[in-house]
């Protein structure tokens, strides 16, 4: 018997995704479905919500076997494929299989970890052209993106536009880290709002402020490169604030509370594990906040995910 996780059509995508991230999918076996469910071979026992774990005889794929065939997970950003895990002595074989595979990758990189206060991945050439410089397409909108200087992940493109989607006209909403402005982008592109985007990244600012012309806007953004601290406390107060900095979020929290209005709405991200995240919310609660909704977005580890909390300020 082979362990698999079984789980809804509705939700299969994002849990593949999820599982793929962490490198918990065993690919000598198929992923399948039936009328209700879709079944994922399991490298072993791992909790994601919404999964059953189950033993089932399964589907062997054969392909496995082939050097052409080799599978790893990997991010493709514009014109480039990022692997976050190195998967071995294969790896070099299957970004030069990317490569000759995917016209539009040209270049396929190792993230070999984040560093610095301005979470600058390091990158090491694997294949193709060294140019950590691409266009990346999501949702609509044009980014222009560099990896060497810049923090950019393409796995929040669903979540992106769930929260646009949710944006009123009119709103004012601060960014609070911006980075090249996936967000701000996306809902200027949408709504006429108007936004404040911060980052303390030059380069991600001057990224951002090149997107802003990529892209026919409804909103207007204001990009301000200064660290949050100091640029907020003389905004007027938001009607909307967006804390994508997963790792370090929860040290902003009383700066965004004091930055946003009353009933205004805070978009949290944080990485980590389902205590951590239950004593956060209880935390917001605490300061006065209602918590709307709370969203696994991906897996980050074993233990780990990015979640996701909507929150209105109540006083």
């Amino acid at each position: 018997m082979k362990l698999h996780g079984r789980v809804s059509k509705i939700e299969a995508q994002k849990t593949i995704d999820s599982l793929r991230s962490l490198g918990a999918i065993d690919y000598s076996y198929k992923i399948f479905s039936d009328k209700d469910f879709v079944y994922i071979p399991l490298k072993e026992r791992v909790s994601r919500d919404g999964m059953e774990i189950i033993g089932l005889e399964g589907v062997r794929n054969e392909l496995w076997k082939y050097p052409s065939k080799i599978r790893g997970s990997y991010d493709t950003i514009g014109s480039i494929a990022v692997f976050h895990k190195n998967i071995g002595r294969n790896v070099k074989l299957l970004a030069r299989n990317i490569i000759s595979t995917n016209g539009h990758i040209r270049s396929v990189y190792l993230d070999t970890g984040i560093s610095g206060d301005l979470r600058i991945r390091n990158m090491k050439l694997l294949a193709g052209v060294d140019d950590t410089t691409t266009l990346h397409r999501e949702n609509g909108i044009v980014l222009r993106v560099d990896l060497s200087g810049v923090y950019f992940s393409p796995r929040l493109a669903t979540e992106r536009m769930r929260v646009a989607r949710s944006v009123k006209e009119g709103e004012y909403i601060i960014d609070m880290f911006s980075g090249v402005g996936p967000f701000s982008i996306l809902i200027a592109r949408m709504h006429s709002v108007k936004i404040v985007a911060i980052d303390k990244n030059p380069l991600a600012i001057s990224l951002l402020k090149e997107n802003m012309g990529l892209n026919r806007l409804k909103g207007n953004i204001t990009a301000i490169n200064e660290d949050v601290s100091r640029a907020m406390p003389g905004l007027s107060k938001a009607d909307r604030i967006i804390m994508n900095l997963p790792h370090e979020s929860a040290r902003y929290v009383e700066l965004a509370r004091g930055s946003l209005r009353r009933g205004g709405i805070l978009n949290y991200y944080e990485i980590c594990d389902h205590e951590g995240i239950a004593a956060r919310m209880q935390d917001f609660r605490a300061k006065g906040f209602d918590i709307v909704s709370k969203r696994e977005v991906h897996g980050y580890s074993r233990n780990e995910m990015m979640f996701s909390l909507d929150l209105i300020k109540l006083i």
